[in-house]
């Protein structure tokens, strides 16, 4: 669903080293898989979103995902769900467009029109996420655990670095620990 965070989703496919496109049409997935070099054993991984916005180029979406199983290649369907209210009110915040609405449609039509549109797709998905209440930082670790090949572990970024506490905290710190007590070799 247009609004449910699919941005933030393809930014962690992003992260994990997959090679990303928005928007792509569906007929031009598999010509892409080999461009890229996807079942060449080399362990690349593509990320590709899709949405209604392409309305001709979508109703392809069932034929390409069958000609990616034909050509022995694995995928996985996710599909960002939202409460109608909370697409709402997330279109308000920021104040778009929803990409489907028409000239004088209201927002609450589009979104169900795209709902009704997207059922089909919804039905083939491999894993379901309903953004409705979830945090950014939630979609995020859900998304590492189900698609990456690292442990939870080894997704963590760990930087060591100095400051001076006359300039105050640093804004990017997570957690600071206070070693003045250890002996400074370059005093």
């Amino acid at each position: 669903m247009s609004g449910s965070g699919r941005t933030q989703a393809l930014h962690v496919f992003e992260d994990m080293g997959y090679f990303c496109i928005d928007n792509l049409p569906p007929a031009l997935i598999l010509q892409l898989s080999n461009l890229v070099g996807i079942n060449t054993g080399v362990g690349r991984h593509l990320a590709v979103t899709c949405d209604l916005r392409s309305q001709g180029l979508f109703d392809d979406i069932s034929e390409a995902l069958k000609s990616l199983s034909d050509h022995e290649l694995t995928y996985k369907v996710v599909y960002l769900d939202s409460s109608d209210e909370v697409l709402m009110r997330r279109y308000s915040e920021n104040r778009r467009r929803h990409p489907l609405a028409q000239e004088g449609e209201n927002l609450s039509s589009a979104i169900s029109r795209e709902r009704a549109q997207l059922q089909d797709i919804k039905a083939l998905a491999d894993v379901v996420l309903d953004t409705s209440s979830m945090r950014t930082n939630t979609l995020k670790s859900r998304l590492r655990r189900a698609f990456s090949e690292l442990a939870e572990q080894q997704l963590m970024d760990v930087s060591v670095f100095s400051f001076g506490f006359k300039n105050g905290l640093p804004v990017e710190a997570d957690l600071m620990i206070d070693v003045r007590f250890l002996p400074n070799p370059y005093y």
